[in-house]
């Protein structure tokens, strides 16, 4: 799953849900790599790098 940024959002998961922090790295923003257990499903996080074609997707085009 790739977001704007992988660190903010697992923290914000953290709040809502009962999940486990796996993995996460401490890397320049671009290059963050955090991977969580939520239920016993494992989401593994990216950061938006379009320099390695990854975008997150743009939710202010869907909340007009």
């Amino acid at each position: 799953m790739v977001v704007y940024n992988s660190l903010k959002a697992s923290t914000l998961y953290e709040k809502i849900f009962d999940l486990l922090r796996i993995e996460m790295t401490g890397l320049a923003r671009g290059e963050h790599e955090v991977i969580i257990s939520l239920y016993d499903v494992r989401f593994h996080m990216l950061d938006e790098n379009p320099q390695f074609g990854l975008k997150a997707p743009d939710f202010r085009r869907y909340n007009r």
